[in-house]
Order: structure tokens, then C-alpha cells, then sequence
């Protein structure tokens, strides 16, 4: 009896263990403990988490380490700093997970890991590996970078939220990032999503540049049979340019793609995005060499200039917008309710992002999806200011009817110089109370 329950009792032994090893995580703090962030980092154990006060510090290497560097008071105030250095400025280690993770702070590009015209992710670096990362700004790449400026990956999984990439720059693919995903069936999975090998979501793409695909650049070779691969979920990408602008295979905001080994059946989500810079090219294979087709589906996404270049297995596109003269190459399944509408250049909330953008995010309700904040919509109906339109609103409607003065502009809701029943449409329309 003792032989054979010895097995069952070194189990839960080394259970027990593991518990209390997961128990007594340590917390490393820097400034106090350590004085930088890489000697905590050194003498961190997996578990164990990194907390960084507000500062500025050295570059660092997590090695392969499944330990989460988190700072107390935010980018706002912490920074890793690699600008001017030649080297990538977080660097995760050949082996890293998803349990690898950094939140909180602004990070300096360096010139990437490796001869210059060559080198890789000038702000964030993981060969090999997979990596969480969480509200950091990533920036400030220059020249020196050749592939990803601010993030440079190959791996099998990927966690990206609330992070900007911004003024970002590389030579060859990807100034913002540039992300190669590898992956088997056995391979580290994103947990508690349907996204299985990456997620990117509530994250801002601006300014940033590469000869090939300025925003974003990612392709697939994930020989698995699982389906829901990538989601890239409430994103902005402004002003960011591909050297030939718009194109297929240079495309300023985001080109996504599957190279050889990857199975057919993938599926690509795009959901609730805004892309305003000039392109998103959805293409099959790495320079359209011997890729499989993936399955992309787009829905609430803006499109406000370009085009969207599909070379895609099967394309879905449904609520969306493609303001007028950006066009499907390639064509698309029709999920409806897409339409030509393009935003207003409006800041109701003043806020600097545009009313549209903030109503295809989420941010902001839209109910009629006329990429107008329902709220502002009604202030502004709101000729008496009592929080509801009603008859008070009616009756100083009635009372400026016919062309517009100084004192009359107000009522004039849809500003063609003259209260009218046009007005009184829009009014009746937005009946009732105010959204807060």
C-alpha cells in the first residue's frame, strides 16, 4: 500500500509546493530594494513582480523570465529610456510567455538590437517568445531600426492593450510594430478570449513610418487547426505612411498576412476601428510568396481615405464605414449595414480626438451611427438647455422660424441658414431626454 500511494503522495507534495511557491511571490521594488530596475530584475524569480517608481531608467532584459514589471504612478511619469543608445530598449528573452509582462510606462526607443540598417525592435524586442504588454507608450524610434521601430516579435502569442505607438520609425516593415506570429497546436495560447495566438486592442497607431506598412505589420505561420487567430479591437491609426503610400504591400496603416505553413481556415477579426491614415491591406503570404489565404472579418470599422486592399481566403466586412472613394479591392461578403458616410470634424467634449472616431471606439454612444455623439446631438437640440427636448425647445424653434440671424443660429440644427421644417425633423427625431 505504501509503494503504491507514494506516487499520489509526491503529487500532492509537489502540489502543495507549487501553492506555496505561488504564495510567497515576491515584490521587488525599485527604487527602494534595488536601484535599478534590471538588478530587480536579476533577482526576480518567476511570479515574482517589479514594482518601479515614478523615474527614469536604464534599458533592461527580462531574459526569459515569466515575471510582470509594472510601475506605481504610470507612463506619465516612468520612463525607460534607450534614446540615442544602440540597442532595443525592453528586451524579452528567447522562452518568454505570456506571463512576461511590463504595464505602465513610456519607453524611449534605442536604435534596435543589431547592425543598423538590420536591427530589430527599437523599443520593445521578444525573439522568440511571447510577451504581455499594457499601457505603455512606445516611441521615438529613429532611423537606426530596420525591422518594428517600436516593437519587434516572433513568437507564438501576444497581448498588446492600451498601449501608443507613436513617432515611430524603421527601414523595413512595421514602424510601429512588426509582429511574426509561429505557432503550433502545442503552442502558448491567449487565455479568457476567442483571439487563441494574439490580441491588440485600445491601442493607437500614430505617426509612424516604414518603407513597408507604417502602423502595423503582422503575418501568420501558425500550423495549428484553430480558428480565431488575431483581434485587433478598438484601435486608431493616424497619420502613419508606407513608403509608396497606398498600396497592397506598402500600406500606411496596417497590413496583415499569412506566409507558408499556415492553414486556410484562420480567422482575422477587425472590430470597432478607425483607419485614417491612407490604407489597410489584408494580403495572403509575406510579399505574396507562397502564402495560404486567411479569413478576415471586419465589422464597425472606419475606413476614411484609400482603400482596403483584400488578397484574402474569405472577406467579411459588416457596419461599417468606407467614407466615400475608399474601395474593396478584391471585394467582400456583405454582412450589411455598411455605408459611404464620412465623419464630422467634431470635438463636442473637447477632448482632441475627433466625435467620430470616439463613436466607432465605443467611447462615445451613437445609437443612430451617424458618427455623431447621441449626447452632443441633443445638447445641441437642447435650445433652452433643461437637459430634454420638448415643447420649450419646440416653442423656441416656432419662434425663429424662417431665415437665420445672430440670435436665431441656434435653432438652425442642420446650419443651411434658414429654420425650417428640415429642423423640426431633426428635433422630433432626437425627442425626449438627454443621454448623460
Amino acid at each position: 500500500m505504501l509503494i503504491t500511494s507514494l506516487p499520489a503522495a509526491l503529487a500532492a507534495t509537489c502540489a502543495a509546493l507549487a501553492l506555496c511557491h505561488d504564495a510567497s511571490s515576491a515584490e521587488l521594488t525599485v527604487p527602494g530594494q534595488f536601484s535599478s530596475i534590471q538588478a530587480a530584475i536579476d533577482a526576480a524569480m518567476d511570479g515574482d513582480v517589479v514594482v518601479v517608481g515614478p523615474g527614469s531608467y536604464a534599458p533592461i532584459n527580462f531574459g526569459a523570465k515569466r515575471i510582470s514589471v509594472q510601475s506605481t504612478g504610470g507612463r506619465a511619469v516612468t520612463t525607460i529610456d534607450g534614446a540615442g543608445q544602440g540597442t532595443s530598449t525592453v528586451t524579452f528573452g528567447a522562452g518568454s510567455t505570456l506571463a512576461s509582462r511590463i504595464s505602465g510606462f513610456t519607453i524611449r526607443a534605442g536604435a534596435g538590437t543589431g547592425q543598423w540598417y538590420y536591427a530589430q525592435g527599437g523599443g520593445i524586442l521578444c525573439p522568440g517568445g511571447s510577451a504581455t504588454i499594457e499601457d505603455c507608450d512606445i516611441t521615438g524610434s529613429t532611423s537606426g531600426t530596420g525591422y518594428g521601430g517600436g516593437l519587434r516579435m516572433t513568437g507564438p502569442a501576444l497581448v498588446l492593450r492600451r498601449c501608443r505607438f507613436i513617432d515611430n520609425w524603421s527601414w523595413h516593415d512595421g514602424g510601429g510594430i512588426n509582429v511574426n506570429i509561429e505557432a503550433t497546436d502545442s503552442s502558448e495560447a491567449v487565455a479568457g478570449t476567442t483571439a487563441v495566438r494574439a490580441i491588440i486592442e485600445d491601442c493607437e497607431f500614430r505617426n509612424c513610418y516604414s518603407y513597408n506598412a507604417g502602423g502595423l505589420s503582422m503575418s501568420f505561420r501558425d500550423e495549428s487547426m484553430r480558428d480565431d487567430q488575431l483581434i485587433i479591437r478598438r484601435c486608431t491609426f493616424t497619420a502613419n505612411s508606407g513608403e509608396y503610400g497606398p498600396s497592397s504591400l506598402f500600406p500606411s496603416d496596417a497590413r496583415l498576412s499569412g506566409i507558408a505553413g499556415s492553414m486556410a481556415s484562420h480567422l482575422l477579426t477587425v472590430e470597432r476601428c478607425v483607419f485614417d491614415s491612407q490604407t489597410l491591406a489584408l494580403t495572403a503570404g509575406a510579399y505574396f510568396e507562397g502564402g495560404h489565404p486567411l479569413n478576415v472579418r471586419v465589422t464597425d470599422t472606419l475606413v476614411t481615405r484609400g482603400w482596403v486592399r483584400r488578397a484574402v481566403g474569405v472577406m467579411e466586412m459588416g457596419k461599417s464605414w468606407l467614407c466615400q472613394g475608399v474601395s474593396v479591392a478584391g471585394g467582400f461578403v456583405d454582412l450589411g449595414l455598411n455605408t459611404a458616410a464620412c465623419p464630422a470634424s467634431e470635438d463636442c467634449n473637447a477632448n482632441g480626438v475627433q466625435d467620430a472616431f470616439e463613436c466607432v471606439l465605443g467611447s462615445m454612444t451613437d445609437a443612430d451611427r451617424d458618427l455623431r455623439s447621441d449626447a452632443c446631438t441633443c445638447q445641441r437640440m437642447d435650445l433652452n438647455a433643461s437637459g430634454s427636448i420638448d415643447g420649450a425647445d419646440l416653442g423656441v424653434m416656432l419662434f425663429f422660424w424662417g431665415p437665420v440671424s445672430p440670435e436665431s443660429a441656434s435653432a438652425d440644427l442642420n446650419d443651411d441658414g434658414v429654420v425650417s421644417g428640415a429642423d423640426l425633423g431633426l428635433m422630433l427625431a432626437a425627442w425626449g431626454t438627454c443621454p448623460a
